[in-house]
């Protein structure tokens, strides 16, 4: 956690003991993320630090073009979104850029990836698909408004929510529009994905500005079957009283 002092502490999980207590250089613009037995943190002035998870040594530290605003840790990738229209794609290894892509607006949310691509949002209303390893442009598309939020990966269909009231998904393939499904107000983050659980399937959780909490994802009704013989009892045709006209 962070302290209003400038410390970063680390507490242990069974009992909430103070495992190592480390003074950061300025202010921390992003929230924090971990990966394996690393702990990364971004600043206001564009650094970048790695620390060690066991003890808080520093391990790297890399200063960017623009203030700090996301921090995606993926395999061996540190996907960092800046305030100088760039996205990164540092090495965790040693926090060497192994490519960056220039945007028309700020990278603020955090991306997500699959084995092949990696997805991120940024200010300029679009949403891209850059290669993983080699950071090629795969594909972007144009979002209805400015993304809310970072997208969600659900199987090959990739979610964003902007700040109009739906919410958008997008085949990870080519970037076709797969479906939209309106809201009943304007979100108030990016979708989030809870995972399939023993009872309940994938869901897409989302809170809206009007106090709505929507889980939206597959129904799990069985599935309609044509029967060719109706159950109960046969009943015999119903006869119309005649009609006499005068």
């Amino acid at each position: 956690m962070l302290t209003e002092a400038g410390d970063l502490v680390l507490l242990a999980w069974a009992d909430g003991r103070e495992a190592w207590r480390v003074r950061l250089p300025g202010e921390s613009s992003a929230p924090l993320a971990t990966d394996g037995d690393r702990l990364f943190v971004g600043f206001a002035d564009g650094r970048v630090r790695a620390l060690a998870l066991p003890d808080g040594a520093t391990v790297w530290e890399r200063t960017l073009g623009g203030r700090v605003l996301g921090l995606t840790p993926i395999g061996d990738r540190l996907f960092t979104g800046a305030a100088d229209n760039f996205l990164y794609a540092l090495k965790v290894r040693d926090g060497g850029t192994a490519w960056r892509w220039r945007t028309g607006g700020d990278v603020v949310a955090l991306a997500v990836a699959d084995e092949r691509r990696v997805y991120f949002t940024s200010l300029d209303a679009m949403l891209r698909a850059m290669d993983r390893r080699h950071g090629d442009l795969r594909w972007q598309r144009p979002l209805a408004a400015r993304a809310v939020g970072g997208p969600a990966m659900a199987g090959t269909i990739v979610v964003v929510a902007g700040v109009s009231p739906e919410l958008r998904a997008f085949r990870t393939s080519d970037g076709g529009l797969v479906a939209t499904a309106p809201l009943p107000g304007r979100p108030l983050h990016g979708p989030y994905l809870a995972p399939d659980g023993p009872t309940a399937p994938t869901r897409l959780i989302v809170l809206t500005a009007g106090g709505h909490l929507l889980a939206l994802g597959q129904t799990v009704e069985p599935m309609l079957v044509p029967m060719d013989v109706i159950p109960g009892r046969k009943l015999p045709p119903e006869v119309l009283p005649e009609i006499i006209r005068q």
